[in-house]
Formats: C-alpha cells, structure tokens, sequence
C-alpha cells in the first residue's frame, strides 16, 4: 500500500496498481457469514499447509482440478458444502424400502454419511448408515414402508473433511 490511496498487487508475475478497496458501510446478515466462513477457511488451510504431507495432498488435489496451489485448493474445499439428493425410493422383493440418494462435493470426498427416518412428531423411527454404491451413489435399506408413513421424514446428514456437517430433510413419501 502507498499512503491510503493505491494498492500494489502481483498476479502471474505481473504487478498491478488499483485504488485502495473501501470496507462497506453496512452487511446484510449473509454477506456477515460468507466473511466468517471465509475466515474459517482462511484458517483452515494455514493448519493444513503447515502439514507437509497434507500440503502435498493438497497441491496433488489443485493439479486435478486446475487451481493455482495447494492452499487455494484447501479454501475451496472449506467453502464448497455437500450437495444431498434422492435419486429413489423403492421396495425390494424382501419387503425393505431402499432408498438410493447421491452426495457430491466437487472434487472432494466426505468422511462420512448417516440417514434417519423420522415421524410426524420428530421420533427417530430408524436411522443407520448407508453403504456406498459407488462413487456418489449411496443406499441405505430401511424395513419401514415409506410410503405407508406420509408424515415421515429422511434426514440424510453428511460430515465433510473439513469437519461441517451438512443436513437435508426429505418427505418420506416422495415419487
């Protein structure tokens, strides 16, 4: 920074001068925790790069995704939530309901994932883990009828690397 106007910044080798970014006045609620989550991120990834072995993990994993460095790579991994789906719900021929669902996180893998069938009023009804099909693909073999219970309820929870664990609640007589 020269005085508090111009900001001097390098990128590819190059460097560059811009006017010096002013802070915003005021944030919304959301804008509040994108900046938190990023500083979470931030964080995260100096503990990692402080690791050789996971630094090189990582620098692996920016290769294979076309990001600059190993750091970046980690960040990413912070920001980016798993995304839950249903794919189907059906019964097989020994009367257990299956339902086969998908849990992605672009380019990253989850450490592990839990699904629990819930009534009307919120009581776990059965709950286990699921077994992974194969890639995204998971499936979790329920001896409840779903579609008997109108006012049950999957919740599939998923547990990324990073620690967060993310939850998706789906009526439990989808078609």
């Amino acid at each position: 920074m020269l005085g508090n106007t111009v900001v001097f910044r390098t990128w590819n080798g190059k460097t560059f001068m811009y006017n010096r970014p002013s802070k915003p006045k005021t944030e919304s609620f959301q804008q509040k925790e994108n900046r938190s989550k990023f500083s979470r991120a931030v964080e995260y990834s100096r503990r990692l790069m402080a690791d050789p072995l996971k630094k090189a993990e990582y620098k692996e994993i920016a290769r294979q995704q076309n990001l600059p460095n190993a750091y970046t790579a980690a960040v990413t991994e912070f920001m980016r939530k798993p995304e839950i789906e249903i794919v189907d719900e059906g019964k097989t021929g020994n009367q257990r309901e299956e339902i086969r669902f998908t849990v992605r996180k672009k380019g990253f893998d989850v450490q592990w994932v839990e699904v629990k069938i819930v009534d009307e009023s919120g009581k776990a009804i059965e709950e286990g883990r699921p077994k992974r099909e194969s890639g995204y693909s998971w499936l979790f073999s329920s001896t409840i009828n779903l579609r008997n219970e109108h006012k049950s309820q999957v919740i599939i929870r998923v547990k990324d690397n990073t620690g967060q664990i993310v939850e998706n609640i789906f009526p439990g007589d989808q078609e």
